[in-house]
């Protein structure tokens, strides 16, 4: 009963309470106009109210804020700089970071997102520099999407089109997220009795995934994916769609961070 109601309150949460999202803009304006229809001092504190959020999103959706928080919460994982780093691990595990399916009547396409995109290039170059490793691709099907195709055969194809050798790649086309993932893959892995692999996915997203394989007993080597940025200093601080985008995905791995540290699904990797 209580893993349902905190299943519950993390899906409100990541609906409605995400700052930075639209969800969370449109409830507070909402909010702040119903109590400007109110009395004075609910006026007042309506007026404040649209302030603040006029304000909060202004500071979020500026690059450099994005950096900071991101810097922040990544703890500083990089790729792997050399083969050596690896530590003789012949398998790589590659974590999918969203994508959807897009249907019409002449057919359907898997699109990526971003950050898989990202994970997908970093899984090339350390099939590249590790000499040919077994790649195991982690990703079901959307849940927004069930009947969509599962994330990993999205990215198995722009690996195969990309020359990554199909007999190189293994799926997984059953997790939904990233506790899912920590635990069929250790299974997965301890069928194919392998002990030692490299772990891929985007910098933000690291922490939280080596806390959920180290609670399944897996404790592999991180080589962070590249992540998105605006290269140009002067526009760090120019407000962007970018840069909002950046920030609430800080916002949402801090709330799935601490769901995942309620929930007992984090360990010290």
């Amino acid at each position: 009963m209580l893993d349902q109601v905190l299943e519950l309150l993390a899906e409100i949460a990541k609906a409605f309470f995400i700052p930075g999202s639209v969800p969370f803009l449109l409830l507070g304006l909402t909010l702040g106009v119903v109590l400007l229809l109110m009395d004075e001092t609910r006026r007042s504190r309506g007026r404040g109210l649209l302030a603040a959020l006029a304000v909060l999103y202004w500071v979020l959706s500026l690059p450099v804020t994005a950096s900071t928080l991101e810097d922040l919460l990544d703890d500083d994982y990089r790729p792997l700089a050399a083969a050596e780093e690896a530590q003789g691990a012949s398998t790589v595990v590659v974590l999918g970071g969203g994508g959807e399916t897009l249907h019409a009547p002449a057919g359907s396409i898997d699109v990526v997102s971003d950050s898989t995109a990202y994970r997908v290039l970093e899984a090339e170059r350390l099939f590249t520099m590790l000499g040919q490793p077994t790649l195991i691709l982690s990703g079901g099907r959307a849940p927004t999407t069930p009947e969509g195709s599962p994330e990993s055969e999205a990215m198995r194809d722009l690996l195969v089109d990309r020359g990554v050798p199909p007999d190189r790649i293994v799926l997984d086309v059953e997790s939904g997220d990233t506790h899912e993932q920590a635990v069929i893959l250790g299974r997965l892995l301890a069928d194919r009795q392998v002990e030692d692999f490299v772990l891929v996915t985007s910098p933000l997203h690291m922490r939280r995934a080596l806390g959920a394989f180290a609670d399944s007993g897996l404790h592999p080597i991180p080589s962070a994916a590249a992540a998105a940025s605006d290269g140009r200093e002067a526009a760090r601080f120019l407000p962007s769609e970018e840069g909002l985008r950046r920030s609430q995905m800080v916002m949402r791995e801090v709330i799935a961070l601490g769901y995942y540290f309620v929930r007992g699904w984090l360990a010290t990797p």
